[in-house]
């Protein structure tokens, strides 16, 4: 087991050996971490994977690191639970875009080794899903959203077959909004 002390890449190596040994092996991340692979490293304090997460190994990941499942589903939506001191969210694949995004993630370098991560396009669509439900991190969304836009090529055709118009209509106008206004749209986003 890796210490509670551990550095980021140490712990995440680990999390990513201790799936594959359960049986999750096709896993991309998402979050924080990506937003570093793709605009700019930011401070970030968990772990956000995306993965097909077979029924088997449900149960025995969640008695293991004593997690909680998010959803009533035999296969939850969400399984949370600490690794080697901190918290992990693992989204599990259940729909078709589930499945595109896991298939559309790419190789890149992070911590001096290829991992696969969720594509710009999809590190948003997961943003807005959040922010659907949990707004309690307001203001770091709004800046990754416009870091995200300001930084990388999206291709709005992908964002309009994954998200609901006034999600995608948001999209498109957000990278005109200063900061304030950007806030106060992504308050009503979902409501």
């Amino acid at each position: 087991m890796t210490p509670a002390s551990a550095e980021p890449r140490e712990v995440l190596f680990a999390l990513l050996k201790e799936l594959q040994e359960r049986g999750i092996s096709e896993v991309a991340v998402t979050g924080g971490l990506a937003l570093g692979a793709w605009v700019a490293p930011r401070f970030t304090k968990d772990f956000d994977l995306c993965a097909v997460v077979p029924e088997s190994a449900v149960d025995p990941l969640l008695a293991q690191y004593d997690g909680i499942r998010v959803g009533p589903e035999r296969i939850p939506s969400t399984i949370r639970f600490e690794f080697a001191g901190w918290p992990v969210d693992v989204f599990v694949a259940k729909t078709a875009y589930d499945r595109e995004c896991l298939r559309r993630a790419v190789a890149v370098e992070l911590f001096g080794a290829k991992v696969k991560v969720v594509t710009p396009e999809d590190l948003l669509i997961h943003k807005l899903i959040k922010l659907r439900d949990d707004k309690t991190k307001l203001l770091q969304d709004a800046a990754d959203v416009q870091a995200i836009l300001q930084t990388c090529a999206v291709s709005s055709t992908y964002l309009e077959a994954w998200l609901p118009p006034d999600e995608a209509r948001f999209l498109s106008e957000a990278m005109s909004l200063d900061a304030a206004s950007l806030v106060a749209r992504l308050q009503t986003l979902g409501a």
